[in-house]
């Protein structure tokens, strides 16, 4: 759960600067490997795989911008890029 770190009760954290906290997050949830008894987990591991010999199912605000920091960056206005208008 993320929190306006100044206005907790309700301040819009819709911004650029949480989504990049949240990207960095995803990815270190993603990226997270763990030996238990000589054997590698990952994520890949316990996730929901929907479609047989595809990836994890991540429901995620970065799939907006495809878990692409950049795309994030550039993107001029986040909240439009949300209302799928295009």
């Amino acid at each position: 759960m993320f929190k306006h770190k100044h206005d907790p009760s309700g301040t819009d954290i819709f911004q650029k600067e949480f989504l990049y906290e949240l990207w960095k997050l995803q990815a270190q949830i993603e990226g997270a490997q763990v030996l238990y008894e000589d054997k590698m987990y990952t994520l890949d591991n316990y996730c929901y795989k929907p479609i047989n010999g595809k990836g994890c199912l991540v429901t995620s605000p970065m799939a907006y911008w495809k878990m692409n920091i950049t795309k994030l960056e550039e993107d001029p206005d986040i909240k439009h890029t949300t209302q799928c208008d295009e």
